[in-house]
């Protein structure tokens, strides 16, 4: 699959349906949309039109975008709880 421009600009309105239902604490909206047609391109090149399970490229899009909101969501989870120990040890 070819990436280029016109691939972001097919995909845009995807990202902008997941941002109207994605709230990451943290995060800025525009971070998040870059995180997600980031995914876009990692999506294109890890395809495998030829795949045995018959997925198209819409699905696989789908799956990896969910999975970059996912991780998102976990290391901004992970950082805070990370920050509250640093802060619970100076403390003592």
């Amino acid at each position: 699959m070819e990436i280029n421009d016109q691939l972001l600009e097919q995909w845009e309105a995807k990202v902008q349906r997941l941002l109207q239902n994605t709230y990451v604490l943290g995060m800025d909206r525009e971070d998040i949309a870059q995180e997600l047609r980031i995914a876009i391109i990692k999506a294109a090149t890890n395809f495998d039109e030829n795949n045995k399970k018959g997925a198209i490229f819409h699905t696989y899009l789908h799956t990896v975008m969910v999975n970059t909101l996912r991780t998102l969501i976990l290391k901004l989870k992970n950082q805070k709880i990370y920050m509250k120990l640093i802060i619970l040890m100076e403390l003592i």
